[in-house]
């Protein structure tokens, strides 16, 4: 099954230590720090109005485009053409994939153990900062890439905790990591936000770069990002034909 975030082959060494004799709460605290990355990002009211995302991801390691579809705060469609489609309703995962041997054919059920829902809430959390819509702790200061952040921990409804990393300076988003586990082995994955640029009002990544295969760093570019786009209910379904 290739799908990212659910199946993921390194773990990432990512490089980040604590900063020395700063004590977390006399620097700031979650609300605060979310307030001012929502202001930097473009506005709390702004976020708070996106409804939907509709993204066209080319990742150097996937072979073609994918295409994530998110109805927020938790729903999840990615499909990768004549590969597979996974969907995510909240609560539950359904994966088909297209068998290339049968070209123009349907694409089957592919079983999905349960613990693969979080790997598809996991998907989610690349894409939008959670951390405006769900419970946040503010985990203090790290450095990364030689530069300070501050780090907010979301907890996602699943139980997902997503490490939100904010530059110090510019209070943007700097990266996102989670370690998950999946079919008894536990990874850690990250994808830093590169080249932000504003779309629909928002500051929003054109790139994202992420553990690639062999210890690589990859980068995926965002080749289109389109906020609240008509995206039915229909869309994210679990349906017995893909349940």
């Amino acid at each position: 099954m290739k799908l990212a975030g659910i199946i993921v082959n390194v773990i990432l060494a990512a490089g980040i230590v604590a900063l020395p004799g700063r004590p977390a709460a006399a620097q700031t605290d979650a609300a605060s720090l979310i307030a001012k990355s929502a202001e930097a990002m473009g506005g709390m009211a702004r976020l708070r109005s996106v409804r939907t995302l509709r993204l066209e991801i080319v990742y150097p390691d996937h072979g073609g485009p994918v295409f994530q579809e998110i109805r927020l705060p938790d729903k999840l469609r990615t499909e990768s053409p004549g590969q597979y489609v996974a969907v995510f309703d909240g609560q539950k995962g359904a994966m088909l994939k297209y068998d290339p041997a049968k070209p123009g054919t349907p694409p089957a059920t592919v079983d999905m153990p349960p613990e693969a829902a979080r790997g598809l809430e996991t998907d989610l959390v690349w894409f939008y900062p959670f951390f405006c819509l769900y419970p946040t702790e503010y985990a203090g200061t790290v450095e990364s890439g030689g530069r300070e952040c501050h780090k907010l921990v979301t907890t996602m409804p699943l139980g997902t905790r997503a490490e939100y990393l904010i530059d110090a300076r510019t209070c943007l988003i700097e990266s996102i990591a989670v370690s998950e586990t999946y079919q008894g082995q536990t990874f850690r994955m990250e994808r830093k936000w590169l080249d932000l640029e504003r779309v629909g009002g928002l500051l929003y990544p054109r790139r994202m770069a992420y553990p690639g295969r062999g210890g690589t760093t990859a980068t995926a570019e965002l080749k289109k990002v389109e906020f609240d786009a008509e995206l039915g209910e229909d869309r994210f379904r679990i349906t017995s034909k893909n349940s």
